[in-house]
């Protein structure tokens, strides 16, 4: 491709950019050649920076690495020819990433292809120090599907399998910011109608949150001891399937993906649950894939999905009421609000890996 070629597919895309912005005043947008689709976004709310996360597909010395690129508060890119390359294996993917203090923390899938038996399990990355889980019987899953970075602690959650297949239990693990574990628990989902997994975590004062829906359930923040389970939603039939969490005040927002069908309500200990018996849900024609909640300002939140070919994002009110609804290129895979900031990452276009970032400010 020529450079005029390259140039005016360049303002062609920033156009594109612009006439499909959210809700928003949009402040910057950045894109890149490559990137299956994945890409996370965070923010570091000391410096004001991000960091935005792809896979890079295209480069064949290194195919599948994982890619850290770097931008100033302005959306200046810092570094953009020589980004911070980083994998645990032939198989792996990043699940999250979060700056805290200018220190990145990643928590990443990985699939073990050597020997019989391929096993998976998790791999978290606290700035330089690294915490391998696995279960300790051989041969066996360990999915990491969630990450809460704290001033004191990380909180990461999924699920493992025990003893043979099919009796997968959601499994919570609490380290320092050093990756040192502080208390790792198992949860049995066996006589409730919920997935053997915790698909999110959150935090409400002393409690830890865990999704596993129709479920929430509740641990000791600082022992991990169990302590209940509440049913958010109380829809017959049960909601079961992935939910994404953020806490807010003394509420846990939710949203969860159940056929083509995406709920989303409000849990708290003093108002009970919110959003009871399908109130609040959005219905596409094809099933929603991937799911993202942030919390903005004033109780205000954002959901974001792909659905129909597009992205998805959803406006929603203190009470769980739908402000406005928006469509955003080929899919949204994260979002992330800090400072007042909202920002959106996905896949441009279905026909190529372009990837984007949009970094605004909601408006009123």
């Amino acid at each position: 491709m020529s450079r005029l070629s390259i140039l005016v597919l360049v303002g062609l895309i920033s156009h594109a950019l612009k006439a499909q912005t959210p809700p928003i005043d949009l402040e910057w947008t950045a894109l890149r050649w490559f990137g299956n689709g994945t890409g996370v976004i965070t923010h570091d709310p000391v410096t004001n920076e991000h960091l935005w996360a792809l896979q890079d597909d295209i480069n064949t010395l290194n195919a599948n690495d994982e890619v850290k690129l770097p931008f100033l508060p302005d959306g200046s890119d810092v570094a953009p020819a020589y980004p911070d390359r980083f994998n645990v294996g032939s198989l792996d993917h990043l699940v999250d990433l979060t700056v805290i203090d200018s220190v990145p923390y990643a928590l990443m899938a990985h699939q073990n292809i050597g020997g019989v038996v391929q096993d998976q399990y998790w791999h978290l990355f606290a700035g330089a120090a690294e915490l391998i889980i696995q279960s300790p019987e051989e041969d066996l899953l360990d999915v990491g599907l969630d990450m809460q970075v704290e001033a004191d602690a990380i909180y990461v959650c999924g699920s493992s399998m025990v003893g043979t297949a099919n009796n997968d239990r959601g499994r919570s693990i609490k380290t320092d910011l050093q990756g040192n574990v502080l208390w790792d628990v198992l949860w049995d989902p066996v006589g409730t109608d919920a997935l053997g997994r915790f698909s999110s975590v959150a935090l409400l004062g002393d409690t830890v949150v865990m999704a596993a829906f129709p479920l929430l359930v509740l641990f000791d923040r600082n022992t991990g001891t169990f302590i209940d389970t509440e049913d958010p939603a109380a829809l017959t039939p049960p909601l079961q399937g992935d939910a994404r969490l953020v806490a807010g005040s003394d509420r846990i927002h939710w949203a969860c993906i159940q056929g083509n069908t995406l709920h989303f309500g409000y849990w708290s200990f003093t108002e009970g649950a919110t959003g009871g018996g399908g109130a609040f849900f959005q219905t596409y024609a094809t099933p929603p894939a991937g799911l993202d909640v942030v919390l903005g300002e004033n109780g205000e939140w954002w959901i974001g999905t792909t659905a129909e070919g597009q992205g998805r994002l959803l406006r929603v009110g203190t009470d769980a009421d739908l402000l406005s609804t928006s469509t955003l290129y080929a899919s949204i895979t994260d979002l992330d609000f800090v400072n007042g900031k909202l920002s959106i990452t996905g896949k441009l276009d279905a026909t190529n890996p372009t990837s984007y970032v949009l970094v605004g400010t909601p408006q009123p």
